[in-house]
């Protein structure tokens, strides 16, 4: 499993600390974390089973308030392929967590 996370704060920062020690001897997972410093949330997605039949992608939709979530399901491999590509630029523009935490354990 691959996972991208955003820490634009020192909350987020924290967080992402004890989630790359809860998660390092964890196999076949994987946080990489991506320079995101919007006040506006990212897409939400998760694909599964891209490279079959059943490729379908989930996608969520932050609104104005923390109450409002939206979200679709969308089945098809084309389609799926589509977000698997954009997935993976971003996934190949972020930084691994582990290094991303040792760089700022350094800054502090």
């Amino acid at each position: 499993m691959r996972r991208i996370i955003a820490v634009p704060d020192s909350t987020m920062l924290a967080s992402a600390r004890a989630h790359d020690a809860e998660t390092s001897g964890v196999r076949n997972y994987e946080v990489r974390v991506l320079d995101w410093h919007v006040r506006a949330d990212s897409l939400n997605m998760c694909i599964i089973d891209a490279d079959t039949e059943d490729a379908t992608v989930f996608l969520a939709f932050s609104g104005e308030t923390e109450q409002e979530m939206t979200g679709l399901r969308i089945r098809g491999s084309r389609a799926v392929a589509y977000f698997a590509r954009y997935y993976n630029q971003l996934w190949n523009e972020a930084e691994p967590l582990p290094e991303f935490v040792n760089e700022r354990s350094r800054q502090a």
